[in-house]
């Protein structure tokens, strides 16, 4: 119950904040930054697409050190790279600079079932909490992936 309660604490605005940058993450980089910076508004909402998820995720890792289980963190972090590196690689091959950027998000979803699985392992995964956070996120970025993938 702490840690659904502490996780949520954590969660909602960063994941609020993500949503937001979905959406009007062109229309904010506009606003705040002359021409020559406009066009970077498509790359904030893609990778606030993978943040949605990285929410999730993220908010696990302290639990495990304050479990004392730095090597399960440290493995996590080591896979959580690993994906990022792979994918950046596809992504670059694929896309260039703009497939680049959408890996980058990518990792973040691919990253996820790992630490649900290590969490399951010490009886420490949410999925009341994960699995509608999840599942919004994927209606969100159903919903964005006209715009969200009319750049690339």
């Amino acid at each position: 119950k702490v840690l659904f309660h502490a996780r949520l604490t954590v969660i909602l605005p960063s994941w609020v904040l993500a949503v937001l940058f979905i959406f009007f993450g062109s229309q904010f980089m506009s606003l705040l930054y002359d021409q020559r910076y406009h066009e970077s508004g498509i790359m904030l909402e893609q990778l606030a697409a993978g943040s949605l998820v990285a929410c999730l995720w993220g908010s696990y890792s302290g639990v495990l050190l304050a479990m004392g289980k730095a090597a399960s963190t440290t493995a996590l972090t080591a896979i959580q790279i690993a994906c990022q590196i792979v994918l950046m690689l596809v992504g670059y091959h694929y896309g260039k600079g703009a497939g680049l950027i959408i890996a980058v998000a990518a990792a973040n979803w691919v990253t996820y079932p790992f630490y649900a699985y290590v969490m399951s392992r010490y009886g420490l995964w949410q999925p009341k909490l994960d699995l509608v956070l999840l599942a919004a996120s994927v209606v969100i970025v159903a919903l964005a992936w006209p715009h969200l993938n009319a750049i690339s």
